[in-house]
């Protein structure tokens, strides 16, 4: 059986690579030179994990890059600069001249505490009025119009009038397009209104946009329908599995009951589409404080040998991959980070010890007036099985370096992010300042940590100094 799933893994490489074609991405980005810039896609429907397909060093003098990937259909992808971001659509074998104006790069440190993606002031240079961006914006500017003028009619009256108005002009504007992705989302988009407003029958949806038709793994309408068709399913929408039965079926390590249990459901009766609900039900399981982490990631461990479909497996993969990450109860991610010394200083020197990661930026008011407050804090109970580490997120290794005359004061230890973004994803680090505890095995025991100047602080702290 693994060999099977083995060479089903060989195969749809093969088959990709022998279809993908070549992108090529160059272009401009004013006063961003020596930043990385990288292009990115969602790696699947439910994971939410991010795939980087290219990245390139933005050149200090020309601010120029260039980047190459391979697709073998029109993806959405997303350019990524910092936290800064541009959303659009790369299709194979085309070449993509792009402009990003001045921009300030540093705002987000002032405006943006809790590290929202701000947009990117991107410009397309080379698409006509036939490149399928522009088609997808004049599509999503007449569409969220008419959601916007009609929306009283369709969602508060519930007149399927308005529905159907929307179908037929929509047909009308932009049925001819010869394009399989567009008139996907275009699609699935309007399916979602009919499923959002209830204007049709559970399963009159399920046998017109799923079950026994294509399943569009990376068109984004689609996982859109997908995702709220299937919303909070196990605790509201599956037949024959409650949150009991799931239990059960979770401790006997029950695959084989799990999905039976699923094929109860007429809506499901599409073995890949039963395949993908039991995905997004592990993962809602996972997050869910109903359910043991462990068993579900078990489960998906059998499954990703189990099922023959390599999507599945991909996607089984990269969420065994993802949850735990970040989570009470699992390990903390590792790094390497340079003090204001240049010594490199990784997580593993802190073993033995429970460890309490602090992420600041300097220009914080908030994180510096917490330093002041753990300071008294650290003062009156004696913590010496607990290291703290503070890591500066902010950009410039200048700031963090001058900062140390005035935060060299207290006694823990300083260490500068290096723009590692991916950490701070990892750890889930959402705003500014940002605290995470981690026990002497280095396993995250509780993320997030209150502020120090909370009252929630106080017992975890006189916890530590037991």
């Amino acid at each position: 059986m693994k060999l099977q799933f083995i060479f089903l893994a060989v195969l749809l490489s093969l088959q990709l690579s022998l279809t993908a074609q070549n992108v090529t991405i160059t272009g401009s980005a004013l006063g961003a030179g020596g930043k990385t810039i990288e292009l990115k896609t969602q790696a699947d429907m439910i994971s939410s994990v991010q795939k980087t397909l290219s990245k390139s060093l933005i050149d200090r003098e020309s601010e120029r890059f260039k980047m190459q990937t391979l697709v073998n259909q029109t993806t959405h992808v997303y350019l990524t600069i910092d936290n800064y971001v541009y959303y659009f659509y790369i299709e194979p074998n085309r070449t993509y001249e792009i402009k990003i104006d001045t921009f300030d790069y540093y705002q987000d440190e002032v405006i943006n505490p809790f590290l929202k993606q701000i947009d990117l002031p991107v410009e397309l240079l080379n698409v006509d009025k036939e490149d399928i961006n522009v088609k997808m914006v004049a599509f999503n500017d007449w569409f969220d119009n008419y959601i916007t003028q009609y929306q009283n009619g369709l969602f508060i009256l519930h007149q399927k009038a308005y529905l159907d108005t929307l179908s037929m002009w929509s047909d009308s504007l932009f049925g001819k397009i010869n394009n399989t992705y567009f008139q996907t989302f275009r699609k699935y988009t309007i399916a979602e209104i009919a499923l959002t407003g209830a204007f049709q029958k559970r399963m009159y949806l399920a046998d017109n946009y799923l079950l026994n038709k294509n399943i569009n793994y990376h068109n984004e309408a689609y996982q859109s329908f997908f995702n709220n068709f299937f919303e909070k399913y196990l605790s509201t929408g599956a037949p024959k599995l409650n949150t009991k039965k799931l239990k059960t079926l979770l401790q006997n390590y029950n695959l084989a009951g799990i999905l039976d249990s699923l094929g109860y459901d007429p809506a499901l009766r599409d073995e890949r589409i039963r395949e993908l609900v039991f995905l997004k039900c592990m993962k809602d399981a996972f997050l869910s404080p109903d359910y043991n982490d462990k068993q579900v990631l078990d489960l998906l461990r059998r499954f990703s040998n189990y099922t023959k479909f390599p999507e599945h497996k991909e996607i089984a993969e990269n969420l065994l991959n993802s949850l735990p990450i970040g989570v009470s109860g699992n390990m903390g991610t590792q790094f390497s980070l340079k003090d204001a010394d240049g010594n490199v200083v990784g997580l593993n020197r802190f073993k033995d010890k429970n460890v309490l990661l602090m992420f600041y930026t300097y220009k914080c008011d908030a994180c510096l007036d917490d330093f002041e407050t753990l300071n008294l804090l650290v003062k009156k109970y004696h913590l010496d099985n607990v290291e703290f580490v503070a890591v500066s997120c902010d950009k410039e290794v200048v700031l963090f370096k001058h900062s140390m005359e005035e935060l060299s004061k207290y006694p823990w230890t300083f260490l500068h992010y290096g723009g590692d973004n991916q950490m701070l994803s990892n750890y889930g680090v959402k705003t500014y300042p940002s605290y995470i505890l981690l026990n002497e095995d280095g396993v995250i025991t509780q993320n997030p940590v209150p502020s120090p100047s909370s009252k929630q602080f106080l017992p975890v702290l006189k916890k530590l100094a037991q």
